[in-house]
């Protein structure tokens, strides 16, 4: 393998369908879906959601609309909160020694996490400092830089 695994974590949002559904598809801020357009062109597969109620989500997993934020938490519980997610995350990729984490949710969860990172794996904030308005921004120019290249993919002729 050339490379850390890359594993995207899109942090959940507060808009939401008013019923269940995956959580690939609950939350439907433009927030969330533009991370999770990128988070899943960088990462394949390997994306899931950081739920404030239920820790880490693969995107397929059926979710009822919920109102939590992890602000709401105590430092403590958020500590307990980062603490599982990173737990599941090893379980999830048992054998992986370098990993590459894309954090694309707020200061919050990237807090929560940072202290658990095992050793081999790093964490990026790939929208780290930036207002609401400048990540909506950087995920517009993001994806359209990714249908770019896929577009001029399609048109490379193989020889």
């Amino acid at each position: 393998m050339s490379g850390p695994l890359r594993i995207g974590l899109v942090g959940c949002g507060k808009a939401k369908l008013e019923h269940a559904a995956p959580a690939g598809k609950l939350y439907t801020g433009s927030l969330f879906r533009g991370a999770l357009e990128v988070a899943t062109a960088r990462c394949g597969p390997n994306v899931m959601v950081l739920s404030a109620k239920h820790g880490l989500v693969p995107l397929e997993v059926c979710l009822e609309p919920y109102e939590l934020s992890l602000l709401r938490l105590s430092r403590e519980e958020r500590r307990q909160w980062g603490e599982l997610v990173i737990n599941e995350l090893e379980w999830r990729f048992i054998g992986v020694e370098e990993a590459e984490l894309l954090v694309f949710a707020g200061a919050p969860y990237v807090d929560a996490l940072r202290p658990h990172i095992r050793e081999g794996w790093t964490l990026t904030e790939p929208l780290a400092g930036l207002q609401i308005g400048e990540r909506l921004a950087w995920l517009a120019r993001e994806r359209a830089a990714l249908a770019t290249r896929e577009s001029n993919q399609v048109l490379e002729v193989p020889r």
